[in-house]
Order: C-alpha cells, then structure tokens, then sequence
C-alpha cells in the first residue's frame, strides 16, 4: 500500500477544518476587541436653527444674546454663503443666498452651544431683498 503523501494530508486537513476559527485576534494586551457601537445615522447638529417666512429675503445680518453660553460654530445651509463671529454672551452671523430664489423652509444655519445649553435670543436682525430694499419681521429660530 501506498503512504500518503505529506502535501496530500496537508490538503485534507486544510479541507476538514473550518473556514474561520471565528475567534478575534487578541489585542496587544491580551484581551479580546469589542467591536465600535453603530453611531446611528449622521444627522448633523443639533441645537438651534436660523429660517426665514418671506420669500424676497436674500440676505441678512443677524445679532443673538446667550446667558454666557459659547458658540464654538455655525453651519451654513448650501444655498446661503455665510460668515459667524463668536463673542459670548453674543454672536453675530450673516448670510447671503447663492442664488435668486426664495430661502422660505430651508434651515439657513444651524448652532450648537458649549456649556449651558439656553435658546438665543434675537437682539437684532436686518434682512434685505435682491434689489438691497429691507425686509422686515422675516426670520426666526427654530429648534
């Protein structure tokens, strides 16, 4: 009788055993990785929003008090080009849309505070249609 080739154990024992061991590769120290928690869906941030209730708004410059608390950042909505500048216990931002069409239902920016978290107050806001003419009385927070 023939002996079996060493190669042919080889093949047969890779082929008996399983695909994975299916236990993880430890890490450095020894014990074994946890896998990263699903962070959920992206959902941007949170805090307060900026919108408008009149549809020849183009632009504004707006003025918030806060009881002290810090606004580390705005974010602009993509059809407005905007600017921020953080003085607690106030901020200012400005904003101007890209292109001539109404701004009514779009969040136009979006702020989150550091510390305690109390909505804004709207101390002052000049709005301004495409010809330059004020607009008045169009915008508001939102949560």
């Amino acid at each position: 009788m023939k002996r079996p080739q060493p190669i042919a154990l080889l093949m047969a024992a890779a082929l008996m055993s399983p695909a994975c061991s299916c236990d993880p590769t430890p890490t450095p120290d020894g014990g074994t990785p946890t896998a990263e928690p699903d962070p959920g869906p992206d959902v941007g941030p949170s805090g307060n929003g900026l919108q408008v209730s009149n549809a020849d708004v183009r632009s504004c410059q707006v003025l918030f008090t806060t009881n002290g608390a810090e606004v580390p950042n705005v974010e602009f909505a993509d059809e407005v080009t905007g600017e921020f500048i953080p003085k607690a216990p106030r901020f200012a931002l400005a904003f101007a849309a890209k292109d001539d069409a109404s701004l009514v239902g779009v969040e136009l920016a979006r702020f989150v505070f550091e510390g305690d978290t109390v909505a804004p107050s709207l101390t002052s806001a000049t709005c301004f249609d495409a010809s330059g003419a004020e607009v008045t009385g169009a915008i508001s927070l939102v949560d």
